[in-house]
């Protein structure tokens, strides 16, 4: 694998390939075992493990469902050809879920933001030429109104306090095209309910969100608790329960259209509420 990988080459190439040998190209590089396409690097162990905790063909092989999820969604509801659509990967991190884009997006239609500088600094250097940036945290994008058509934030909305949710949610809607889609995943009361099984997992999410039946109690009325921790203010876990999104993102001026359950966290789908533009105004600026 080459640093100086020219990432238009992997778009052309990626783009003629099914999607499973894609994916098994890149399991098989996050390993360090040769490919027959030229990838971009991964990061070393230390940067791998900061997003999830996993490192190597683990960390792709989830990154791979949810690229699945993303091609299906919008290929149903706003274009089979992804080629000319412009596409925000909001808290990408490193770069892990924005790697497997590069076969349904043009590099130069790709966005990656995040609030890490070590982990932007990385998605910099080992995706030369895609366009990555450092984000204040709940502050506004620096992009326009409208600017994309897809809509991506893996493993965010499941660590903000509510206020901060809101906040986020209505910048993500501001930049998003009115027939657009965002993607977006959650906690909900069902993994919560999966934590409790679990004795090493329910001690950890108890030392954050408090006694069970007050979290319980809480989701049952339709809330979200978030439970705060150190690494950012209003960074946390955040738990909702199943109608808090429909209930709550309208405040965001987005309005929900479903969910994906095939996914370790719910995949809520959502588009904005503000009224489409014209026809002559859509794409093909």
């Amino acid at each position: 694998m080459n640093f100086a990988v020219d990432l238009g080459s992997v778009h052309e190439q990626a783009r003629l390939m099914d999607r499973s040998d894609w994916e098994a190209v890149w399991l098989e590089a996050a390993d360090g075992r040769p490919v027959s396409v030229p990838l971009p690097a991964m990061p070393p162990q230390d940067i791998q493990v900061i997003t999830n905790g996993k490192f190597g063909s683990p960390t792709m092989a989830g990154a791979a469902k949810l690229l699945r999820i993303v091609d299906e969604e919008v290929a149903a509801r706003v274009s089979p050809d992804t080629g000319y659509l412009r596409l925000l990967d909001y808290g990408a991190g490193w770069g892990r879920i924005t790697r497997l884009f590069l076969r349904s997006f043009a590099p130069q239609n790709i966005r990656a933001v995040d609030v890490a500088e070590r982990l932007v600094a990385s998605g910099e250097e080992l995706l030369p030429g895609l366009d990555f940036q450092l984000i204040d945290s709940g502050g506004k994008l620096p992009y326009p109104d409208d600017a994309f058509d897809v809509v991506v934030a893996n493993s965010v909305f499941s660590h903000l306090s509510e206020g901060l949710q809101i906040r986020t949610l209505s910048e993500l809607s501001r930049v998003t095209k009115p027939d657009g889609l965002l993607l977006l995943t959650i906690l909900n009361s069902g993994h919560y309910a999966r934590w409790q099984r679990s004795v090493g997992p329910r001690k950890w999410i108890e030392g954050v969100l408090g006694e069970e039946s007050a979290v319980q109690a809480r989701l049952a009325k339709g809330e979200l608790v978030f439970g705060a921790t150190t690494k950012w203010p209003d960074y946390g876990i955040a738990v909702m329960s199943e109608d808090w999104p429909a209930a709550n993102w309208g405040r965001a001026n987005l309005e929900v259209l479903g969910s994906r359950d095939d996914y370790h966290q719910q995949v809520q789908l959502a588009r904005p509420t503000r009224l489409q533009p014209p026809q002559s105004d859509k794409r093909g600026e």
